[in-house]
This record gives C-alpha cells, sequence and structure tokens, in this order.
C-alpha cells in the first residue's frame, strides 16, 4: 500500500486534531508542520515527532 506525506499547515489549537486524524489513516504519515509562527511549529513538531519547517519548505519538498 503507498503511504502519503503529509505536511500540517497550522500549529494552533486544531493541530492536534489533525495529527490524530492523520493517525487513523494508515496510508498517511505527517512527516512536518508550519506555523507563521516559528515557535509554534517547533513546539508541535517536537510534541509529534516530525519537523518544523516553513509553509515555503513544506510546498518544495519532494518527498
Amino acid at each position: 500500500m503507498k503511504t502519503f506525506k503529509v505536511g500540517i499547515v497550522g500549529c494552533g489549537n486544531i493541530a492536534n486534531a489533525y495529527f490524530r486524524g492523520c493517525k487513523m489513516f494508515r496510508i498517511l504519515e505527517v512527516v512536518a508542520c508550519a506555523d507563521i509562527r516559528p515557535e509554534a511549529a517547533k513546539a508541535k513538531a517536537e510534541e509529534h515527532g516530525v519537523q518544523a519547517c516553513s509553509v515555503d519548505e513544506i510546498l518544495k519538498r519532494d518527498d
């Protein structure tokens, strides 16, 4: 089964729901998150074990 890598944009209160929701689908793997506030992205990335980056960096990724 093919896995689709996902980047979550927006690391506010709702972001945890997105992280949990993605775990419900075996075909989804969250690999990064971004926020207009870099400290929010960093905190959420550390919480969920993914990479914190900018929206532009997520969009430029080839994975």
